[in-house]
């Protein structure tokens, strides 16, 4: 799921869709497209500068997007071919 969905979501769980007028559904797909344009790791930057966090939290954050960022940049060029064998 992309970061302009959990805005969505979010924006559907929260705001009563039916009393929505077009001037605020122009502003909601506004949101959606601007995170969806940002990278997760920009996505929390912006998250940082306006809100404050313990530090284990954002170890937790920092932690989890060195993981996502390896895995979804550097693991299959690492284990390429190897994910194929039965030891990969």
């Amino acid at each position: 799921m992309d970061a302009g969905s959990v805005a969505l979501a979010f924006l559907a769980v929260f705001v009563k869709t039916e009393e929505v007028n077009d001037d605020q559904g122009a502003v909601f797909r506004s949101i959606v497209d601007d995170v969806n344009s940002k990278t997760l790791g920009q996505i929390f930057k912006h998250v940082e500068g306006i809100a404050t966090f313990d530090s284990s939290i954002l170890s937790a954050i920092d932690e989890a997007l060195e993981q996502r960022n390896y895995l979804m940049h550097k693991f299959f060029r690492t284990h390429n071919f190897a994910i194929h064998g039965g030891g990969g």
